[in-house]
């Protein structure tokens, strides 16, 4: 059997093989997600300049919310993601509550797994009202 990967962690594997402490998965280390992260944004960035977006860039790296993961697309707040494990509300979140501190456009999340296509998450308000849509402004939730 192979040794935990860090001390306190329990000898047992879920089904895939990583290791877990009180449930939750253990994943890849720090810097790898940090890598795989930054790999996602260029990704992203690039994927957004072929389709017309050709201002858009990569945040810089390792600015830890001083920035948005993509810049360069006016109005928008992108928080980038590439997990294979969906936290879509948690990430939604920490967009928005990046957005209003920079006050820097609508909290935008485009998340990937692997093997999968790009996806997005915004509020219902917030896309009517980017399309152009009517909105009282209720049922925002």
């Amino acid at each position: 059997m192979q040794k935990p990967i860090a001390p306190g962690w329990r000898d047992t594997q879920d089904p895939a093989g990583v290791y877990k402490n009180n449930g939750e998965f253990a994943g890849m280390s720090g810097r790898s997600a940090q890598a795989k992260g930054r790999r996602g944004e260029i990704e992203l960035a690039r994927y957004l300049q072929e389709k017309g977006f050709t201002d858009a860039q990569p945040g810089a790296p390792l600015n830890y919310g001083k920035e948005a993961d993509i810049t360069g697309i006016s109005g928008l707040h992108i928080e980038c993601k590439r997990h294979e494990r969906l936290e879509i509300n948690k990430w939604y979140e920490q967009a928005a509550a990046d957005a209003e501190r920079m006050q820097d456009g609508k909290p935008v999340v485009i998340f990937r797994q692997n093997r999968r296509q790009w996806m997005i998450a915004l509020s219902l308000a917030d896309f009517l009202e980017l399309k152009g849509g009517a909105t009282d402004g209720k049922n925002e939730h």
